[in-house]
């Protein structure tokens, strides 16, 4: 989803934001995060640039609710830069939908893996049994889309050695009948 690039520019503005960082460590999450406007971003806006990527497959993202059609058109400028440490996690949860007006929420969201994290040190993406969705273990670069509408439920799994870096964004919908 992301180019080496373009992930190392995200990095930066983690490392170089430090007032910023928020520390979670509540029963159900544990991490640390920061909310980023996509204009701190120096190599363009990442939100774009993921949006245009997501493109292409548009009809597989509407989402029907009812007798109600969610067109995406974009995603969202407020990112989440989120960093585990070793023993921080994330319990199961379903990413939520946020309702702007009547006609617009949040309809997927987008996890992007800012590095490689090997098996060994776990904290992958876990799922539900009945979601019958395989681990995903943290490969620089990939995405994870959820349907925020749907599910699934998930969990990130304790990182039990080193550093994982996510990139956290949704992608917002139009309602047509």
């Amino acid at each position: 989803m992301l180019t080496d690039e373009e992930i190392n520019s995200i990095l930066d503005v983690y490392d170089s934001d430090k007032p910023y960082e928020i520390k979670f460590n509540r029963k159900h999450r544990k991490h640390q995060k920061r909310i980023i406007e996509d204009g701190k971003i120096s190599k363009g806006k990442i939100t774009e640039l993921v949006w245009d990527r997501l493109k292409p497959y548009i009809d597989e993202l509407t989402v029907i609710e009812g007798n109600m059609k969610w067109v995406p058109y974009k995603c969202v400028d407020k990112m989440k830069l989120v960093k585990y440490h070793p023993g921080d996690s994330f319990s199961w949860h379903v990413d939520a939908s946020t309702k702007i007006n009547n006609n617009q929420k949040t309809t997927f969201s987008v996890t992007i893996y800012l590095n490689s994290v090997p098996k060994k040190c776990k904290g992958s993406t876990l799922f539900v049994d009945n979601a019958k969705l395989d681990p995903i273990q943290p490969t620089k670069g990939y995405a994870m889309l959820l349907n925020t509408l749907y599910g699934p439920e998930h969990c990130g799994e304790e990182l039990k050695h080193g550093v994982k870096y996510i990139l956290r964004l949704d992608v917002l919908a139009n309602k047509t009948e």
